[in-house]
């Protein structure tokens, strides 16, 4: 049985651990928990498609996730044509190839590529610049995501992103252009979460 004294010295424990994770947040991002959704979300499927429980993206695969994830419902078209994107092309051809503004695509791209104490940074010049209000989000969010797969894939000092590194960041980031295209701000979670787990298994 333990004593009170280890009991507190556990405690003092967590205390510092949690102390020290929430250095690691994004601060100054009011999106870090779409990344932080994206992120969770993607290891909790991928788990489950390694343990042999994810056989096909049917519909009732589909509509069990969406539910276990608190997300929307999701259409097998819809799935079917993030798998098939995240599979058959680069996210470089995405951004770019994307509706945003050419500040939005270059301001993403380096996401990718920087060490992530330059992320509050990186945030603050998308919440200073004149972008609508959509596109803002939009970036904000996928900035989020792109932190918290560096944080996940421990990644916060790499400075030259290269796909075959983080495949799942990739997929995510693919995912949540495409479907953001189709869907909104709905499609975009939906579709980064599909794309990251397309990444991770491709």
């Amino acid at each position: 049985m333990k004593t009170i004294k280890q009991i507190f010295t556990v405690s003092l424990l967590v205390v510092f651990m949690l102390g020290c994770f929430s250095v690691k947040a994004q601060k100054n991002n009011p999106y870090n928990s779409f990344g932080v959704k994206v992120v969770k979300s993607v290891n909790l499927v991928l788990k489950d498609y390694n343990e042999g429980k994810v056989k096909n993206i049917d519909k009732e695969t589909l509509d069990y996730y969406s539910k276990k994830l608190n997300l929307d419902p999701i259409s097998v078209e819809f799935a079917s044509t993030i798998v098939k994107k995240v599979k058959n092309e680069n996210l470089a051809g995405v951004i770019s190839n994307s509706k945003y503004s050419i500040f939005t695509k270059n301001t993403l791209t380096n996401a990718f590529n920087l060490n992530i104490d330059a992320f509050s940074d990186l945030v603050n010049s998308i919440k200073s610049n004149k972008l609508n209000e959509k596109e803002k989000i939009f970036l904000l969010k996928a900035v989020s995501m792109v932190y918290n797969f560096k944080i996940h894939n421990n990644h916060q000092n790499t400075s030259r992103f290269i796909c075959a590194d983080s495949p799942s960041a990739c997929g995510a980031g693919i995912g949540s252009i495409i479907g953001a295209a189709i869907g909104g701000g709905p499609g975009m979670l939906i579709g980064a979460i599909i794309g990251g787990l397309v990444g991770s298994v491709s």
